[in-house]
């Protein structure tokens, strides 16, 4: 257990000391499960860690990946102990949106918005939603974009994370979202797919 609270705390390091912050945003690295152990007074033969990790480049990941191995095999090893590295063989790729392609959505978005009387804003930052949505954005351009699902009578400060168990959904929220991807359908196929072809592969 021991070793397995170490090698936690040095994944931890990676974001700060291993990973170019000043020209990308740092990874996420979250450890959500340490499974091990059946009572305080027996060593556990083994512990399991499951982690997610938050990358903003399919570059970086590739590095962090391998900075984890790298830290868990050599840590276990100084005390005597192995370790098995396995990612999940999904592997969901880091995802953007392509800026030419937002452009061009950006009119549909305003027109969905205004549908509902809502307010509509475009932001420049971005955020670590995994999502396996990102494979088809190896493939064709993509993008992604948020709705304001804070029911109205919640301060918009005071409102739950979406993995929290107090979340809730204004569900008029969901009509616009409805409405927002039907007009990016509509637009897309009333402009012949604004000339989007296939990546290269």
């Amino acid at each position: 257990m021991p070793i397995a609270a170490e090698i936690i705390l040095a994944w931890q390091q990676i974001p700060s000391r291993h990973t170019d912050i000043v020209n990308q945003r740092p990874p996420v690295i979250s450890v959500g499960r340490v499974d091990g152990g059946q009572r305080h007074n027996i060593i556990p033969e083994s512990i399991t860690l499951d982690a997610t990790l938050r990358t903003k480049s399919d570059g970086q990941r590739d590095d962090v990946l391998k900075r984890l191995e790298q830290i868990s095999t050599h840590i276990a090893e100084a005390y005597g102990a192995h370790t098995e590295f396995k990612v999940d063989p999904r592997n969901w790729p880091a995802g953007f949106n392509e800026p030419d392609f937002v452009d061009k959505v950006i009119p549909s978005l305003k027109s969905a918005a205004a549908t509902g009387n809502k307010p509509f804003k475009v932001s420049t930052t971005s955020g670590y939603a995994g999502e396996d949505f990102w494979a088809f954005g190896k493939i064709v351009p993509a993008l992604a974009f948020g709705l304001s699902v804070t029911p109205p009578h919640i301060p918009v400060a005071k409102a739950a994370s979406n993995h929290s168990p107090f979340f809730l959904v204004d569900d008029d929220a969901l009509i616009i979202g409805q409405k927002a991807f039907s007009r990016i359908v509509v637009d897309f196929l009333a402009n012949k797919g604004y000339g989007i072809k296939k990546k290269a592969e």
